[in-house]
């Protein structure tokens, strides 16, 4: 056993920065995910739709809008920068502006597969009796939701300036609805539910990771108290 302990003395600075790469893989990839799952819910669009009566606003049947906007979706996770609505025209700075959203949902992706197969590294440390990354995530991962929450709660149109001032180093973004009618069927108030979405399932995340480390915790036996003690 003392071998054991002498080896993991040895071996803490590596686990430890071990631990801080899984548990900002793990927060990147709760991030990451709840963006898609929330993407990919057209729920969301549906309650808009009702909810904001966006068939009276824009003049638009209900078919139409769901056609246009599932092909915006789609459009964001094919392979194709090509982008075409199928009833709606676009101007050329309306094109551009959503092949630079859809290039921002590739990062996405990227970040996603790649901090989801680093956080397969937890696997590892949660055998060996190595839990911290657990926690740091759960505080990453609440923490984010909150701050961004409460920011945007003190002003949500300032908010959704900032962000696209943030992500895009143009102006294209500012769709005239007489040359980019999909800015009709895509009301802020929308932006602003899928927001809300995707930071709840980061919270929704970060309970499901809390779970975790209080049930390992728990439940593990430790081969000594030391490995206990100094990695919970």
């Amino acid at each position: 056993m003392s071998n054991n302990i002498k080896q993991d003395d040895k071996n803490k600075p590596y686990i430890f920065l071990c631990q801080i790469l899984t548990a900002l893989s793990l927060t990147l990839f709760v991030i990451t995910l709840s963006v898609n799952l929330s993407t990919l819910n057209k729920g969301i669009y549906a309650f808009s739709i009702k909810n904001l009566k966006i068939e009276d606003t824009s003049g638009m049947k209900k078919s139409e809008m769901v056609q246009n906007y599932n092909s915006l979706v789609d459009n964001l996770y094919s392979n194709s920068y090509d982008f075409n609505l199928p009833t709606l025209p676009s101007s050329t700075n309306g094109e551009i502006h959503f092949i630079e959203v859809k290039k921002i949902y590739d990062v996405i992706q990227i970040i996603f597969y790649i901090s989801g197969s680093l956080s397969l590294l937890g696997l590892i440390l949660i055998k060996r009796g190595y839990f911290r990354f657990l926690k740091w995530s759960v505080i990453a991962s609440t923490a984010t939701p909150i701050l961004l929450g409460v920011l945007a709660s003190i002003n949500l149109d300032k908010s959704f300036t900032i962000f696209h001032k943030i992500f895009f180093n143009n102006d294209y973004w500012h769709l005239d609805p007489t040359t980019d009618p999909v800015i009709d069927i895509l009301p802020q108030e929308f932006f602003y539910f899928s927001g809300a979405s995707i930071l709840l399932l980061i919270l929704t995340g970060s309970i499901i990771l809390l779970y975790t480390y209080k049930r390992k915790i728990t439940t593990f036996k430790p081969l000594n108290s030391k490995i206990e003690t100094a990695n919970v």
